[in-house]
């Protein structure tokens, strides 16, 4: 058997334009389609590996089982072992059936068959040889969802353009209670304020499951640097484009985020990191939690910023405690043990400094307040643990919109007036429920202040009807 050809293209480099890394030269890198003969020795492509970081080599075998290249396909095998059966337009890995791109295994077989790269921004569509590859269903259902999420909130926006506050108008209320009652949708484009806005994170806590299973899968998914379970908070100093998968002694394990912003890839992460963790047995308990991290940049070290995000947060604490139990809870909020409420430390007086709005609000030196004031984020630590993508997409969002509020709004102006001044008796833990459960006052108010966008008042409300007042614990 002759030796394969290879090639120096990193076809998926970092410097990758449109869907080749150096160009399409048909006389440096194989031959025409038409003439590769029925038997064709496999040709190596050095390939660049965005989820690894590193330069791979992947192999395309022209084999029957794939019609061989003459009936356009192959079949690429990478350095992991992974192998997926491949024509020019379509793949069977996870990263073509879920993302609808031109995955490198596309890219490294039309290279390999003289083909030159597929456009930019290119899609799958009704002509795409996937229907002989992968199971057109699975295609298609994606297609079809994808337009209906892009339909829905294409007419979503449109409301935003006389957004009201529904604390004063009975019918905006009704109409957002109308729309929250429909099926969540996963948002994975222009879901906060685009890729230069403010940075987030997730902590995601589980109990049982194949814990060895999970940690190989995670790493095959190029999501973590290791495929065995680290140690609790082993790499926290660690700058990294990496998720962490790691032991905790409060539960069977954490997967922690690197640095995400704003773009399809962080959501689509969040996702496939959901869905590898419960295909290996992982679920969620009472013991659970789900922290999030939001970047602490637009505070700025400004006392007033964070005085002001301590009265939106601690004075609307009971409502933030009801929510923060939406998803498989089902309602019961997992207790204030690792969550301690900060409601009770907040003072008409204004702090005298930097410090010391930090310490009115909590640092993890104190305890664990469910507000926590980190060295360069905010962390939410207030909701319960879930596995459910549509759920952590929601709590997000209410604490990324809650520290831009505190950056960007203050009492003069018309929003700013419903933030909580000082905290009142039905802000604190299992008050509400105990004075008036069905005085949804507060809920608009704080709607009113925090939200600007109608999709984000949608997911919030949703929340909210899929939980309820908790009581004293």
């Amino acid at each position: 058997m002759p030796k394969g050809r290879r090639s120096n293209m990193h076809a998926d480099g970092p410097g990758a334009g449109g869907g080749g890394g150096g160009g399409y030269d048909p006389g440096g890198y194989g031959v025409e389609p038409q003439a590769i003969p029925t038997v064709t020795p496999p040709i190596v492509v050095e390939s660049f590996s965005r989820a690894r970081h590193q330069v791979e080599p992947l192999t395309i075998s022209f084999t029957g089982a794939t019609g061989g290249a003459a009936g356009g396909g192959g079949r690429v095998t990478s350095s992991s072992g992974q192998q997926y059966d491949t024509t020019p337009d379509s793949c069977t890995c996870p990263d073509f059936l879920f993302h609808h791109h031109e995955c490198r295994h596309i890219r490294a077989l039309r290279q390999a068959m003289g083909l030159p790269p597929l456009e930019a921004g290119w899609r799958p569509g009704d002509n795409t040889m996937a229907q002989t590859v992968v199971e057109p269903r699975i295609v298609q259902s994606q297609h079809n969802q994808d337009e209906v999420v892009r339909d829905r909130l294409a007419q979503i926006a449109e409301i935003d353009q006389n957004l009201t506050f529904v604390s004063n108008n009975e019918q905006a209320w009704s109409d957002l209670l109308q729309m929250a009652s429909e099926p969540s949708v996963y948002e994975t484009e222009s879901v906060l304020d685009g890729p230069d806005s403010n940075t987030f994170g997730v902590e995601i806590e589980f109990v049982g499951g194949n814990r060895e299973a999970l940690g190989r899968a995670l790493y095959q998914a190029g999501l973590t640097e290791f495929q065995t379970q680290q140690s609790y908070h082993s790499g926290a100093r660690a700058v990294s484009l990496k998720w962490r998968y790691e032991r905790d002694g409060s539960v069977d394990g954490e997967i922690i985020s690197p640095i995400l912003r704003d773009t399809p890839e962080s959501w689509q992460q969040i996702q496939q990191v959901c869905e590898i963790a419960k295909a290996h047995g992982a679920t969620v308990s009472q013991r659970c939690g789900a922290h999030v991290h939001i970047g602490k940049a637009p505070l700025d070290e400004n006392r007033n910023r964070k005085h002001r995000l301590h009265r939106l947060v601690g004075g609307n604490e009971d409502l933030i405690y009801r929510v923060a139990a939406a998803g498989e809870s089902e309602g019961h909020f997992r207790g204030t043990h690792y969550a301690q409420p900060i409601g009770e430390r907040i003072t008409d007086r204004r702090p005298r400094n930097d410090a010391e709005a930090e310490r009115r609000i909590g640092t993890r030196g104190n305890g664990y307040p469910a507000l926590a004031m980190r060295e360069q984020t905010v962390e939410f630590r207030y909701f319960n643990g879930t596995l459910t993508p549509e759920q952590i997409q929601a709590n997000i969002k209410l604490a990324y919109q809650a520290v831009a509020t505190a950056a960007t709004m203050n009492r003069r102006t018309e929003r700013g007036q419903f933030i909580p001044e000082t905290f009142s008796d039905v802000s604190l833990l299992g008050q509400h429920s105990r004075i008036n459960p069905d005085d949804l006052s507060s809920v608009k108010r704080f709607v009113d202040s925090v939200f600007t966008k109608t999709k984000d008042r949608v997911s919030f409300i949703r929340s909210f009807l899929n939980s309820r007042w908790q009581g004293a614990m």
